[in-house]
């Protein structure tokens, strides 16, 4: 079974959180020139040629588990149901308040 390291791991979540190198590299506390070769290290191990294959196959084998993507419609839809909620229960506790 393929192993990877906690640093492999961390930069494999950044990278499928969108992050550009540089802020990998600073989350490691590495230079990107050290990023560049843990990572030809990390997708020759993996047998991936990109970065977005690495984090797909480490979520596949089931060593990294990425939280699930937002939908942008789907958090202002909630984030909408919120507000209404929290207003009609503002309202729901005081006489002639709530429908």
């Amino acid at each position: 079974m393929l192993q990877i390291t906690p640093d492999e791991r961390n930069a494999l979540r950044l990278i499928h959180e969108g992050r550009c190198r540089c802020e990998v590299a600073a989350s490691l506390e590495v230079s990107e020139r050290e990023l560049e070769s843990r990572l030809a290290v990390l997708f020759a191990k993996m047998g991936v040629a990109s970065e977005r294959e690495a984090a797909d196959e480490c979520a596949k084998r089931g060593l990294c588990e990425w939280p699930a993507a937002e939908d942008p419609c789907r958090s202002l839809a909630a984030s909408d149901h919120d507000g209404a909620a929290g207003h009609v229960e503002d309202h729901a506790g005081h006489p002639g308040g709530g429908v």
